[in-house]
């Protein structure tokens, strides 16, 4: 193998040559580190991207690459007509592609491996260059604007085999050194703190495997033949109907930064049949419906879920990489086109080499994240007058609310409307319904066609349980089917993700409307956080037949047909204690209650003891209080069977002292349970 010797720049234009001439080390798996099995990252989100989102084409441009690496000259041209000689800060060079920067012998162990040799070479080296020839040219050796870091969004699932959490991100602006921040316009400033907190771009990092380099190749035949996954369940009466238009569809660059051809002609989806039976996705087959194994990653696949990730976060350029190889690709939002590049040797790509096409991918995003916050602005925008605190008509308008109000607005929305002798009849009419039909209703996400969910736990209620059914039906009636719609985003946790949802429950009476109740759906993707779900479910079900007060009803668990996604569906049951008082942008954990309080909290404790069960995970998050006064305790997904009294004591004890404004979230709390082993 080559060595790769480091580059010894002797001045400002060295300095850059080395790095337009830079070519990393070919890499190879470390051996005490296995890639473990190539599942998909497909997951359930991506299936519900709304219908005017979705990717409808794959272009492959061999050339994008050359188009990419070409920005360098460009810009370089422009700041020198200009007057300016483009800086460079040669120390960074020396430093960043350095090859001890890459490696013990040049091995990785995984994607996060990868990511980190790619952060210490590659990003490392481009980022001064973008930050100075775009944002502040006249201003040199003052620190930069960008970073290459981990996304922080908590409600993005983690998946085994792709890396999607490292993207480009403008660091805050009040910390940037006030020199650097004192050369830049007003005009850059506002944008710049406008994109503060969004991603620029995306890469994927898949580890040094066969598989991953096969998903890059099978790209390739997208081209000519596009095939995505999307919810398939037929015949079924709930259709939402004419899917709701977004209000505002994002928009692409007004002067592209890398010119694109014509998508050309895009095939409309096929729409939902409709029918007497409902028909699940897939199940149109002679024999019952079976689990399906866990989907194993391809070109395919990829693809949708990188193309989901940046509608999510509304970026452009996408770049997937298995360390040897690499494809860039850039969505293009009126088409909903997706242009690939050709597979890149990032060892032996030349003319151009791999640190130019870097260097004029890094230039490219900047400014094509620049150009489009600032044609938001120019179209008036909440961001149009930041730092005045004045606002012109907005395109997504923020209606300002008092601490009180937002806290007041929360426990309606997280309370259960209770209407006189109508509890009983939803429960009976739910108990019969053994197949969820799931609509997702949050922002980029809208479902022209339900995800069809079988019941595999019943619901529990003071009426007694419902049915659920093991064996995979190929097709059910209308009355046996209950529609699910996801609304907005309320939590992430270990478990799963918690949405807002409402669910329609027909009344006895066919013409009459169908019952609207509002629920919590804690949805686990993971197959971690699927077990710790069922988990939960074990420990509701436990303290319903002790007939435990203080407890969410529970509606039941559903599990889709792939075997991929569990739902646990609950009632909502108020806002968290620590939130009542302090309002919902407010990170203290204090807590504040009367006696009356304190006593029902304890008694909701203790008949929970007094079923065996402990609940493991007491914080001030996980007590609620309703509109009415009443409490619950919530998430039992940490909670066992078959504790000790003294463990029971030690947790009466810390319910105490957070009640009394004692809690810390230091707060130890002693696990001794061999059941933990087995949910990890």
């Amino acid at each position: 193998m080559p060595k790769h010797p480091d580059p010894p720049p002797a001045d400002l234009h060295d300095g850059l040559q080395a790095l337009l001439d830079y070519q990393p080390p070919q890499l190879s798996r470390d051996p005490d580190y296995p890639p473990g099995i190539a599942y998909s990252p497909l997951d359930f989100y991506d299936l519900h991207l709304h219908e005017s989102l979705r990717l409808k084409r794959v272009v492959l441009l061999p050339d994008l690459v050359t188009r990419i690496a070409s920005r360098v000259e460009q810009v370089r041209l422009d700041l020198e007509s200009e007057g300016l000689i483009p800086p460079y800060p040669v120390e960074l060079v020396a430093f960043g592609l350095r090859s001890e920067q890459v490696g013990r012998d040049n091995t990785a162990a995984g994607p996060n491996s990868l990511a980190t040799i790619y952060e210490r070479t590659i990003a490392r080296s481009c980022l001064p260059l973008a930050s100075q020839w775009i944002f502040h040219p006249r201003c040199t050796g003052s620190g930069q604007v960008i970073g290459f870091d981990h996304d922080e969004d908590l409600s993005l699932p983690n998946h085994e085999f792709v890396v999607d959490k490292w993207t480009l991100r403008i660091k805050p602006f009040q910390r940037l050194p006030t020199l650097l921040r004192d050369s830049l316009n007003r005009k850059t400033s506002l944008s710049l703190r406008a994109l503060e907190k969004r991603p620029l771009a995306t890469w994927f990092f898949m580890p040094l495997s066969p598989d991953a380099d096969s998903a890059l190749e099978e790209m390739a035949e997208l081209a000519s033949q596009l095939s995505l996954l999307f919810p398939t369940t037929t015949g079924h009466p709930h259709s939402q109907g004419k899917e709701k238009p977004l209000q505002h569809p994002p928009k692409d660059s007004p002067r592209p930064i890398i010119s694109l051809p014509e998508a050309g002609f895009v095939p409309k989806s096929p729409s939902a049949e409709r029918g007497n039976l409902i028909y699940p996705q897939g199940s149109k087959s002679k024999t019952p419906l079976q689990r399906s194994p866990r989907r194993l990653v391809s070109g395919s696949d990829l693809v949708q879920h990188a193309w989901t990730h940046a509608v999510r976060h509304d970026t452009t350029f996408l770049i997937m990489n298995t360390g040897n190889f690499e494809r860039i690709a850039i969505r293009h939002r009126a088409s909903q086109t997706l242009y690939l590049s050709g597979i890149v040797d990032v060892s032996q790509c030349e003319n151009p080499a791999y640190g130019k096409i870097h260097a004029g991918l890094y230039l490219s995003i900047v400014q094509d994240a620049l150009d489009r916050m600032q044609q938001v602005m120019d179209h008036g925008s909440d961001f149009s007058a930041v730092g005045k605190r004045k606002r012109k008509e907005t395109i997504l308008p923020v209606v300002r609310k008092s601490a009180r109000q937002e806290v007041s607005a929360m426990r309606t929305r997280m309370t259960t409307p209770r209407v006189p002798g109508q509890d009983e009849a939803i429960w009976k009419s739910l108990n019969n319904k053994i197949l969820g039909l799931i609509y997702v209703d949050d922002g980029v996400f809208g479902s022209s066609t339900p995800a069809s969910c079988a019941r595999v736990r019943p619901s529990l209620s003071q009426y007694g349980s419902g049915k659920a059914y093991s064996r995979r039906r190929r097709k059910f009636t209308h009355y046996e089917a209950v529609k699910i719609v996801l609304g907005p985003c309320l939590a992430t946790g270990g478990t799963g993700i918690l949405h807002y949802a409402t669910i329609y429950v027909d009344r006895m009476v066919q013409s009459q409307i169908p019952y609207q109740v509002g629920v919590i759906v804690k949805l686990a993707i993971t197959p971690r956080s699927r077990r710790h779900l069922h988990h939960e479910y074990t420990m509701y079900e436990q303290l319903w037949r002790h007939n435990v007060q203080g407890i969410l009803p529970v509606y039941g668990l559903f599990e889709d047909y792939e075997g991929v996604t569990t739902m646990l569906v609950l009632g909502r049951g108020g806002i968290p204690l620590h939130r009542r008082d302090h309002g919902l942008s407010d990170e203290s954990f204090e807590v504040t209650v009367n006696k009356k309080e304190r006593y029902m909290f304890m008694s909701i404790l203790l008949g929970v003891h007094r079923a065996g069960v402990r609940h493991g995970d007491l914080h001030p998050g996980n007590l609620l209080v309703d509109a009415t006064g009443q409490g619950y305790l919530i998430d039992f997904d940490q909670s066992y069977i078959g504790w000790d009294l003294q463990s029971q004591k030690a947790e009466l004890k810390a319910l105490y002292n957070l009640l009394d404004g004692r809690w810390t979230p230091q707060s130890p709390q002693e696990f001794t349970c061999s059941s933990v082993s087995n949910l990890n």
